[in-house]
């Protein structure tokens, strides 16, 4: 058995016209699928309809694709205009994603849950989903993936009128301005004219957001900061492994004795959590391990794959962890 529950709910709503029901909705990994191992399953008036998918949001898209010619509409967010995943999302099977506004690139107070209620938001079709997504990335900035324009704070002008015939700096968030701030942390400059006053911002292109300005959670111990920090630039994959191979990590039990393993188009892999809050709703008790006792339970063409579903969603080689002095 290698599909694993990733989440379920039997007082789901779905709408068809004035007509409301209560219907069943299930989401899952099958590790035995390479190509779409994320399955998603919804049961109602209309019987039981499923799709497998490459992710979960696609998954979705399908099963609401099959409900579409019935008139049945589901109630949950991730069937609203206004929310979409993004790549990064999307490749770690997470089951968040964006509520998406107008001009704005969204940040972490902009999550919601794909199979959550939508309330009384509005509801549509995969194809108008499709075309609302379409026309946000169409607006100023929110497809640009540039960060909004800083804005000069009455504290910024009065450095600038002590510090004429410079740069006034926009420093990103998770650096301290006053500290050692490395080139790619710089959002950009004004340049401050010889009365003190700035001119018009100026981006740094090597400018990369840090795990802070997307708006990431809180990591929830040293790998997943890691993890944060090597996916957008501001720390290396090596320090991950490192930090990986003293962890102790938590496995989900299967339904057979024994560490369960997965295969996707990269091959075959186990899920590895680096903290129990990572574990999904409806998972048992978890299993902690010492990361080097798992490595020597393992083939050596077995990948770790961290916090499958969370935001930030790594693949490592075991053999790249073993190595990890």
């Amino acid at each position: 058995m290698t599909e694993k529950m990733l989440g379920r709910r039997d007082d789901a709503i779905a709408v068809r016209g004035d007509e409301r029901a209560v219907c069943g909705l299930e989401w899952w990994l099958d590790g035995s699928r390479r190509e779409t191992p994320y399955g998603v399953r919804a049961q109602g008036p209309w019987g039981v309809v499923q799709a497998v998918e490459g992710d979960l949001f696609a998954a979705l898209e399908e099963v609401r694709r099959q409900l579409e010619p019935a008139g049945w509409r589901l109630r949950v967010n991730g069937a609203r205009p206004d929310v979409a995943q993004s790549g990064m999302l999307r490749d770690g099977g997470s089951a968040s994603a964006y509520r998406l506004h107008p001009g704005v690139k969204p940040s972490r107070d902009d999550m919601v849950e794909l199979f959550d209620d939508a309330g009384d938001e509005p509801v549509v079709s995969v194809e108008e989903q499709r075309a609302a997504y379409a026309a946000w990335k169409g607006s100023p900035s929110a497809g640009s993936g540039l960060p909004p324009e800083p804005q000069l704070t009455p504290e910024l002008l009065a450095q600038a009128r002590h510090a004429p015939g410079t740069w006034l700096y926009s420093i990103d968030p998770a650096y301290d301005p006053a500290g050692q701030v490395p080139p790619y942390a710089i959002i950009g400059a004004w340049p401050v004219d010889g009365n003190g006053s700035p001119g018009p911002f100026q981006r740094n292109p090597n400018y990369r957001p840090s795990p802070l300005s997307l708006g990431l959670p809180a990591p929830t111990d040293a790998v997943e900061a890691a993890m944060q920090r090597a996916a957008t630039g501001h720390g290396g994959d090596g320090e991950v492994v490192r930090l990986l191979a003293e962890a102790t990590v938590y496995l989900v039990p299967g339904a057979e004795p024994g560490i369960t393993l997965y295969t996707d188009a990269e091959g075959r892999f186990v899920p590895v959590l680096t903290d129990p809050r990572h574990a999904p709703a409806t998972a048992p008790q978890l299993q902690a391990v010492p990361c080097r006792a798992l490595l020597a339970s393992l083939p050596a063409d077995v990948a770790l794959k961290l916090n499958p579903g969370s935001r930030v969603s790594v693949r490592i080689p075991s053999q790249d962890v073993r190595a990890a002095g």
